[in-house]
């Protein structure tokens, strides 16, 4: 497993320090006026999530009818076929477009080649470069998950709610994916070493984007609605739980970045094959 040091080791560290308290962690938190119950151990954060009716969101969530609406063209091997070369496409473009302004002079955050791939990529599923455009872009059926957003059989689907989706969509990934590809560029400048280890190794990306997304991974939040107990510990009604979804052990088989259950991230092969696309496209420079 590749190491992004700047950021992963300070997380990790985080993360064994919560889990070396216990399996439960209760913190008063002043800002948000409140206890809240942090769950470390990966088992206590599956139970919470396969258990909607006790555990709720706090947040709003996409209806049952949005989620039945996209997860099928979400699912790994439609974005592959769908969006791999518009997603390569893309990625290149933010790539030049960055390389154009520093040739000329002009001084570029790496917060702004995140934000601006996250930008790419909701081009990349809508064919335009503003949202201004997207019903006219929605009617067009101007990209191949448009066509197939709008025509799904047995589900009648009509220009607005197909827009209110991809809005959805966009709102819900754009500030993981712009952080996440912000810290590869942070990673790759301070770190030339990985850079080259990468370019010389490419079978090694995907370790290197898993890690990537637990850059970003925070926390998950419930709400209980009745009383509980998790590992011993009694939780009231009303209690806020987070669970904290990057402290179980490395990989996909620990971490639980993406959720799962019923209120999996519908984005999630999106946001890998976005990332994997970026920095693929960035290891050509």
């Amino acid at each position: 497993m590749l190491s992004l040091d700047s950021f992963w080791e300070d997380t990790r560290k985080y993360w064994a320090d919560l889990r070396s308290i216990g399996p439960v962690v209760i913190v008063t938190d002043g800002l948000r006026d409140g206890t809240a119950y942090y769950l470390t151990r990966r088992e206590d954060m599956l139970e919470v999530l396969l258990d909607p009716n006790r555990y709720v969101r706090t947040a709003p969530s996409p209806t049952r009818r949005a989620v039945d609406l996209t997860r099928p063209l979400l699912r790994r091997r439609e974005v592959n076929a769908d969006m791999s070369s518009p997603l390569r496409e893309r990625a290149a473009a933010a790539i030049d477009s960055v390389a154009v302004a520093v040739a000329s002079g002009k001084a570029v955050m790496t917060s702004e080649i995140g934000s601006l791939f996250a930008d790419h990529v909701f081009f990349a599923m809508t064919g335009i470069s503003y949202r201004e455009e997207l019903p006219q872009a929605v009617s067009e059926h101007r990209t191949a998950f448009l066509s197939k957003l709008v025509d799904q059989a047995g589900n009648p689907i009509d220009d607005a709610e197909a827009v209110d989706l991809v809005e959805m969509l966009v709102l819900a990934g754009h500030e993981a994916l712009a952080a996440a590809a912000n810290n590869a560029v942070r990673e790759f400048l301070v770190k030339p070493e990985l850079y080259d280890e990468l370019r010389e190794g490419p079978q090694r990306v995907a370790d290197f984007v898993d890690e990537l997304v637990g850059t970003v991974s925070t926390t998950i939040t419930r709400e209980t609605t009745a009383a509980v107990t998790v590992a011993g510990v009694e939780i009231p009604a009303g209690s806020r739980v987070e669970l904290c979804v990057g402290a179980p052990a490395d990989g996909p088989g620990g971490r639980l970045d993406f959720g799962t259950g019923l209120h999996q991230c519908i984005g999630r092969h999106l946001s890998v094959l976005a990332l994997t696309a970026f920095v693929q496209e960035w290891l050509t420079l």
